[in-house]
């Protein structure tokens, strides 16, 4: 096992090949706030765990609380903020008033194998305006699409 700053560096070398890096399952285990600053990451994922403590879209409780502070601290430190395990509109539209960036969970789509997914995208999403399908690498596909009546989609 490496030392948090070997560990630093390597993530440094995979970002200058353009490979992006999430720290998933935020909040739990072994995502602490001293991650955000030592590792070179670009998204920021919400563990379901606080996602499914969302009450609504203009809920109050701890758990909303909670959930808009961690796409707070993510956008000032200047990551994409994804939420893991959406599940209802509720939590869609809570997330999406607080400036939740991406969402993946049940309410998106079901698990896909790989060979399901040109026809998941044929049938929900369009190219955006700004952006050329070939411009897009990888997994930033599905989160640089757009619904057929203009909205933003959600990662897959």
């Amino acid at each position: 096992m490496c030392s948090p700053g070997e560990l630093a560096e390597k993530l440094t070398e995979l970002k200058q090949l353009g490979i992006r890096l999430s720290l998933d399952d935020f909040g739990t285990g072994y995502s602490s706030l001293s991650n955000l600053s030592l590792f070179p990451f670009d998204r920021l994922k919400i563990d379901q765990s606080f996602v499914r403590e969302i009450s609504g879209p203009h809920g109050r409780t701890r758990g909303d609380t909670l959930v808009k502070t961690v796409i707070s601290l993510g956008h000032t430190l200047g990551f994409k903020v994804v939420a893991e395990g959406v599940e209802t509109q509720a939590q869609s539209g809570f997330l999406k008033l607080h400036g939740c960036d991406e969402m993946q969970g049940f309410l998106i789509s079901k698990p896909l194998r790989a060979t399901q997914i040109p026809a998941f995208l044929a049938t929900r999403v369009r190219p955006a305006p700004d952006h050329a399908v070939t411009e897009l690498q990888g997994a930033e596909v599905a989160s640089d699409l757009r619904t057929r009546d203009g909205r933003r989609t959600h990662s897959a």
